[in-house]
């Protein structure tokens, strides 16, 4: 069993969360540790159920080639996140004045005025979502390539956990930490490593 490409891809996976976790701790909202469990638990789901139908496509249709399709598959992914990391790095330099960390700024009063709230059930169940649907590409690559489908999907649900209920908590502090600035950056370096890694170890 391949335990440092099962790190790597359970890490990969949950950056998201540091940026979701910062954004609501920016706008003064808890993430409870019922919501957090959830959303963890509706990434755990998908991480499962995508690298299941990625196992049992590879090797229906691609038989002994399954790893390589399987880590070419973790490889483009992680070209086209970084990809959009450059694209949203443009982007912001156009609509820099949008950003919450400068309405702060701007309006310092606010941000000595708020007030704690807790995030809902609809909005942790629709993060959750989100969060699934975004890993299940990743997952499906993962599967290909014979990661054992069990322990992945454990440790991205403990990544999801940590992530989420560390960046939330640290709020705006963590806005300014490079990890959060350049998860997308991150997770991009690390998909390209591990699909090479499966590729050739």
């Amino acid at each position: 069993m391949h335990w440092l490409s099962i790190l790597l891809i359970a890490v990969a996976s949950n950056l998201d969360n540091l940026g979701i976790g910062v954004s609501l701790g920016i706008r003064s909202t808890r993430v409870s540790s019922a919501s957090n469990a959830l959303i963890a638990l509706i990434t755990m789901t998908g991480t499962f159920l995508s690298m299941c139908l990625g196992q049992s496509a590879a090797h229906t249709f691609f038989g002994h080639y399954a790893n390589s399709v399987g880590a070419f598959i973790i490889v483009a992914l992680g070209c086209w996140t970084l990809a959009s990391f450059l694209l949203n790095k443009w982007k912001e330099k156009k609509s820099f004045e949008n950003n919450v960390i400068t309405h702060l700024l701007q309006k310092p009063q606010q941000a000595g005025a708020k007030q704690y709230r807790n995030l809902s059930w609809k909005k942790s169940l629709s993060i959750g979502i989100a969060l699934a649907m975004n890993n299940m590409a990743t997952g499906l690559g993962a599967g290909a390539t014979g990661l054992f489908p069990l322990a992945t999907t454990l440790f991205t649900g403990a990544f999801s956990f940590l992530f989420m209920g560390l960046s939330s908590y640290a709020g705006l502090r963590m806005s300014k930490c490079w990890v959060g600035i350049y998860s997308d950056l991150i997770a991009g370096i690390l998909m390209i490593f591990i699909g090479f890694y499966e590729l050739f170890v």
